[in-house]
């Protein structure tokens, strides 16, 4: 997070008139550049009982979707070290940075591009390495510039609360958790809270913020 005070790398080409964003807000997020941030693909699940959600606790916050067959839970804990999720026909986006989180429909996979926008997360798509900042809700530069995502319906919810309502309420039977058993131990039982609250209120980072951009609720019903 230190590195977002530093200018992008050369090797990316900032010029406005290439860009549907004022790059004057884009700094480099992390130092070895994409990728530096490991996206999940197609990663492990498990219900609601399984035996590898011991991390979670009653009061985590998950990120959920309906993908057409059933419900899945995203676990914060599990996106602030990853960020990306790819499936198989969407992708799950969130940055720990802004607290804003997306789910929409692709064939293409995405990865973390080691740039924010206004401290908001730059993906990228592997297919034509466009650039595409989140918070933008599309391309901002690439062969893709000027594509929108194709936005899914989504909620936030803390785990107890909210699946004992689903369940009561509105006749939600099956949960599927995104799971940890193949994630590092270490991951599970650690959070970077601690770092993202030292960027929010350093005034040492570096980081140009064009407005507030900590948001208060990460869902999206399009």
């Amino acid at each position: 997070l230190v590195a977002c005070s530093n200018p992008v790398s050369s090797s990316v080409n900032l010029d406005n008139s290439d860009w549907l964003i004022n790059t004057d807000y884009v700094r480099q997020g992390c130092f070895s550049g994409k990728d530096c941030i490991p996206s999940l693909e197609s990663p492990g699940k498990s219900s609601i009982d399984g035996a590898n959600l011991q991390f979670l606790d009653d009061n985590d916050l998950v990120v959920g979707i309906w993908n057409g067959q059933k419900y899945v839970a995203y676990p914060h804990s599990i996106l602030d070290w990853h960020e990306i999720v790819n499936e198989e026909d969407y992708t799950i986006s969130y940055c720990p940075l802004t607290g804003s989180a997306l789910h929409f429909e692709t064939k293409t996979e995405f990865g973390v591009s080691g740039m924010l926008y206004n401290s908001n997360l730059i993906m990228y798509d592997r297919d034509s390495d466009s650039y595409w900042p989140q918070m933008f809700l599309g391309s901002a530069s690439g062969e893709k510039q000027g594509d929108k995502f194709s936005l899914e319906p989504m909620f936030l919810f803390r785990l107890k609360e909210q699946y004992l309502y689903m369940i009561h309420q509105i006749h939600i039977y099956t949960l599927i958790f995104l799971c940890a058993s193949n994630i590092p131990l270490y991951l599970r039982l650690s959070t970077p809270k601690d770092l993202f609250l030292l960027y929010e209120t350093s005034s040492t980072m570096g980081a140009v913020l064009l407005h507030i951009n900590k948001l208060n609720t990460t869902f999206l019903d399009i």
